[in-house]
């Protein structure tokens, strides 16, 4: 499967749901899915990023949810992500394995 542009995939209110296995790791994927589409490109996300974008729906809501728990470091030991860092400090990034996963929020603009 060739890598969708961030904003071909659908993030929701209630992200991906049944796809990663726990709610944890489709919470995590969401928010990298959601700065990436703030940003209009694939990067690894940041702890800048969500302060810069922590107002925005529908991070707002997920950010006052406590029963939205990402776990960034769950899902790169499932290898849905990587973690980098730079001198900006510790960003995440999704893999391709992530995408099959993720296939039904995936809307292809070629296919509209």
């Amino acid at each position: 499967m060739t890598r969708p542009q961030p904003d071909e995939i659908l993030v929701d209110v209630l992200p991906f749901v049944g796809t990663l296995g726990y709610a944890e790791l489709e919470h995590a994927a969401a928010v990298i899915v959601f700065l990436c589409q703030r940003e209009g490109a694939w990067v690894a996300a940041t702890e800048k990023m969500v302060d810069k974008h922590q107002h925005v729906e529908p991070l707002a809501t997920w950010v006052g949810s406590p029963f939205f728990k990402p776990d960034l470091l769950a899902l790169v030991a499932a290898g849905y992500a990587t973690r980098t860092q730079d001198p900006g400090g510790v960003g995440f990034a999704l893999t391709d394995a992530v995408f099959e996963k993720l296939e039904r929020y995936i809307r292809r603009k070629d296919a509209r």
